[in-house]
């Protein structure tokens, strides 16, 4: 199931496309420059028969942007799974810096076009969570991925719930900000706080939650 932002799907697949179109087009350039070269004919048979330096600083823009863009296409593309075996990587990293891992069922926001509105499924996603150690009282809070219809308050569509303090609102309101693309949703309970994802993007997108964690952890 897919659980992230519908039009986060088609600037992936515009990355993709884009890439896809750069790699074909350097590789054709470097086919064609070999088989007519010495002969009379487009730039790149030209730049291949007399200057090769040239040729290869033309074809390799196309090829490393191509493959840039294609891997940005593919990085990003997230499927929630019910158990950890497809994201090895993050479950180590998440188990060495300390993080509490779980697989969990709830309701996962379902985006229609342009994110106008949104219906909850019944879904799997993974709950990682850090004990809380900030003194006195600890709110019980939730940061949702819905729409304005839903009477979302913070940017990108996050619904707030819960009384929070004045310094973790505008933590909060940052990660609204920053969490733009993908599932992601957090929460403060009285003992520990949480973010719900789909375990993707490798130790360093493991890295970047357990940041965020320990911050709300403090708060």
């Amino acid at each position: 199931m897919q659980a992230h932002k519908g039009n986060n799907i088609i600037t992936r697949l515009i990355f993709f496309g884009l890439g896809s179109v750069f790699l074909v087009y350097g590789l054709v350039a470097i086919v064609k420059g070999h088989i007519s070269m010495g002969h009379a004919g487009s730039w790149h048979v030209y730049y291949a028969a007399r200057e090769p330096v040239y040729f290869w600083i033309s074809v390799s823009f196309p090829l490393l942007a191509g493959g840039a863009l294609v891997y940005r296409g593919i990085r990003g593309w997230s499927f929630s799974k019910s158990s950890g075996g497809g994201h090895k990587a993050e479950r180590k990293e998440a188990l060495r810096v300390g993080i509490t891992v779980s697989n969990v069922e709830r309701d996962l926001p379902q985006f229609t076009r342009g994110n106008r509105s949104c219906r909850l499924v019944r879904g799997s996603c993974v709950r990682y969570s850090l004990l809380r150690h900030a003194e006195g009282t600890r709110s019980a809070w939730s940061l949702l991925q819905r729409t304005e219809r839903d009477g979302a308050q913070l940017p990108n569509g996050y619904l707030l719930q819960g009384e929070v303090s004045d310094a973790l609102r505008r933590v909060l309101t940052k990660l609204a900000t920053e969490f733009s693309e993908e599932y992601f949703e957090f929460e403060g309970t009285p003992t520990d706080v949480a973010a719900y994802w789909e375990e993707w993007g490798g130790a360093s997108e493991v890295q970047h939650i357990h940041r965020v964690l320990q911050i709300l952890a403090g708060l």
